[in-house]
């Protein structure tokens, strides 16, 4: 018998002898719904003979009872129920001393009724006089996944995995064995790779491709769709961004205008989700054209709810290339190297988005050995669309605009020595970042602590907040109720103040428009009868925001009245999108987790101001407010989620400014992990509330 099949043997008697020890394995779905906690003595008194019991069974303080009561706690069961007070000492064999070991008697499991709950629960959690910690249940599992494709394995595809191989820098990547750990791809995503053509007999490409056969550009296309999706940990090739997402190729090498326009069409209807365009459109004298029917193609696309991805164009300088500059629905992408710096080919400008590793990158080709490198924006395009499908298959809920913002929100921010980023964490260069896949999955896995959660919501009416002074002359297409052409109109700026549904406030509160489902139109001549939904940034809360559209008041060229277009400011539909952790709120609408004050406050006119910005990847600016006639010294303490003291700031109440800017470094000058932190003010015997902060880096 061999020993592979002896041990199937044992395995199957075991299940067959040992059901009900099956029954008490745990599922990842309630692991990561658990919280740790370790309570002072006496905290919990079972029911006699019981390791688990429901709240309701179980004797407690009223304020523990209130707080597992408010997060709808399930099960509280004991995590070491076989613990013994003799475990607590041990023996070290070498020396036969007596050491003390951990104490694990007071440490429970609390079950809630969802993952999201976990983080918001164990920060209330640590504020109560009973808990000792409070901590995630987790689970372990591989932190990477490497494939076993040779150029990756090799080092050669440093895009994905970059360990400072060739004198690259660390880490310069895009993190995709983190991401794969997370997610491979999903076979019922479809790229559309609109390029010179790709085929289906490649190696690394069998069984994936349809479309278009043949091949022109000197195999260009087949380069591009192996790095968004070539066959992977098949022991061949290249490994692909996305492991199983499908390819359909529109081959475009020769095309005039709108035969372009017909193999983009022909990509959003064979049901591609992902459309990658590394090429731009060009006159006889190689300059850029910007084409209304290659417009309206790519708005079609956007409207049918298709992801754009574009190459910026390898001219190395501002002038802006098509369709990378069409605007809304174009994910424009430019081209980083193996040391986190901007390809010096790469086109900059106000319309890009992201960036993404494009010199010296490996993949299929072809001819002769099968693989070669090349270097190009064209090359960095793929690797975001790859990023999208991957998020796509990982969430097919998710809008075109929901991938886009998750793309740009999730990209690391390279070399802040070289390229400054602006209020929003954009860059003329290098727009939001190199791309990050891991971080991008990270925001919608839910099963991650802290867990983001993800709303899609509407809303209807508005108010117009301004418009324009007099008619002026637009252009407008693909207009419902509307003939092409050119029309006089006036401009109605509309806006819409919402709340979103539920009870909860989100951390950070992550909300942007979306153009699908909303039927206003954008400010842009002509807008192509895209929907079109903007958030006004300084107006977005934890709980509320303000949405923005347009509509417009339509006039023929003679001056006769045709109507409202595309609807009048009280017909008005707003769709958006909330992004962040969700923390419940009680029935007063006072956000939870609440901190309590942590000494008694007397009569002082002092106050903690809320800190800004708030969430924050740099620095925060903290304010206060003080007595004028106060001489007291102060104090501003921050701790992290676990209580623990991390930076304090010993100041004066002469101070000017009334305010200090934290860097996101503890007292040692070491940068602190991202993550909730609290933090409160101090003057004489007064304790002001404690404030929540969050970093994301």
């Amino acid at each position: 018998m061999t020993t592979k099949f002896r041990n199937s043997v044992i395995i199957i008697i075991i299940c067959c002898l040992f059901p009900a020890l099956l029954s008490f394995a745990l599922t990842p779905e309630e692991i990561y719904r658990e919280v740790i906690i370790e309570v002072k003595p006496g905290t919990f008194i079972f029911p006699e003979g019981e390791d688990t019991s429901t709240l309701d069974e179980i004797q407690t303080s009223s304020t523990m009872r209130s707080v597992l009561e408010n997060y709808n706690t399930e099960l509280i069961i004991k995590a070491f129920p076989e613990f013994k007070l003799a475990d607590t000492l041990g023996i070290v064999e070498e020396t036969g001393d007596t050491v003390k070991l951990a104490n694990m008697s007071e440490v429970y499991k609390i079950r809630l009724t969802s993952a999201e709950k976990v983080q918001p629960a164990i920060i209330e959690m640590d504020t109560l006089s009973e808990v000792i910690y409070a901590e995630p249940n987790c689970m372990p599992e591989p932190v990477v996944v490497y494939p076993n494709d040779p150029h990756f394995q090799n080092g050669d595809q440093w895009g994905l995995w970059n360990y400072g191989q060739s004198g690259g820098t660390d880490d310069a990547d895009i993190d995709a064995p983190e991401a794969w750990n997370i997610f491979k791809g999903s076979s019922g995503i479809k790229i559309g790779i609109i390029d010179g053509g790709v085929e289906n007999w490649h190696e690394d490409l069998s069984g994936k491709v349809t479309g278009d056969a043949g091949w022109g550009w000197n195999g260009h296309g087949f380069h591009v769709a192996g790095i968004a999706a070539a066959n992977t940990d098949n022991n061949i090739g290249v490994a692909g961004v996305d492991w199983n997402a499908m390819i359909n190729s529109q081959r475009i090498d020769g095309d005039d205008t709108p035969e372009v326009y017909n193999e983009i069409m022909d990509a959003v209807n064979a049901g591609c989700h992902i459309l990658n365009n590394s090429w731009r459109a060009i006159d006889e004298n190689g300059n850029p054209v910007n084409s209304t029917t290659l417009r309206r193609a790519f708005s079609n696309a956007y409207k049918l709810n298709r992801v754009a991805v574009v190459a910026m164009g390898n001219e190395g300088d501002g002038v802006t290339q098509y369709p990378a500059g069409f605007g809304q629905g174009i994910i424009a992408v430019g081209a980083t190297d193996k040391w986190d710096v901007k390809a010096t080919f790469s086109s900059t400008g106000n319309h890009i988005d992201v960036v993404a590793p494009g010199v010296s990158i490996w993949s299929c080709i072809p001819t002769g050995s099968y693989y070669d490198d090349k270097s190009g924006t064209s090359m960095a395009t793929p690797f975001v669309s790859g990023l999208a499908g991957l998020l796509k298959g990982f969430r097919t809920n998710l809008y075109n605009d929901d991938i886009e913002q998750i793309i740009s929100l999730s990209s690391n921010k390279i070399r802040t020595d070289l390229y400054d980023y602006d209020e929003n964490g954009w860059n003329v260069e290098v727009g939001y970042g190199r791309i990050n896949a891991h971080k991008a999955l990270k925001l919608i896995h839910t099963s991650i602590v802290p867990a983001y959660s993800l709303h899609h919501w509407e809303a209807n009416g508005g108010t117009v907040v301004d418009q324009a002074s007099s008619y002026q002359t637009r252009l407008f297409f693909d207009v419902p109720g509307l003939a092409n052409g050119m029309y006089l109109a006036k401009w109605h700026k509309v806006q819409k103040d919402v709340t979103f549904p539920g009870t909860c406030s989100y951390v950070p509160p992550y909300v942007w428009g979306r153009g699908v489902e909303t039927n206003g139109f954008s400010f842009a001549n002509p807008n192509y009868g895209m929907g079109w939904c903007r958030v006004v940034p300084e107006s977005i809360t934890s709980t509320s925001a303000t949405l923005e559209t347009y509509v417009y008041k339509v006039y023929n060229t003679l001056g006769q009245y045709i109507g409202w277009f595309p609807t009048t400011a009280s017909n008005a539909t707003y769709a958006y999108t909330v992004l962040g952790m969700a923390l419940a709120s009680d029935t007063s609408g006072t956000e939870t987790p609440q901190t309590r004050i942590m000494e008694e406050q007397d009569e002082s006119t002092s106050e903690l101001l809320v800190c800004f910005p708030n969430p924050f990847r740099y620095s925060t600016t903290i304010k206060y407010r003080l007595p004028e006639d106060t001489s007291e010294l102060l104090n501003i303490k921050i701790y992290n989620a676990k209580g623990q003291l991390v930076k304090k700031y010993d100041l004066s109440s002469q101070s000017k400014t009334n305010e200090v800017c934290w860097y996101g470094k503890d007292n040692l000058g070491r940068n602190v992990p991202s993550g909730i932190y609290l933090y409160r003010l101090e003057v004489g015997n007064y304790t002001s509330d404690t404030k929540r902060m969050l970093i994301l880096k």
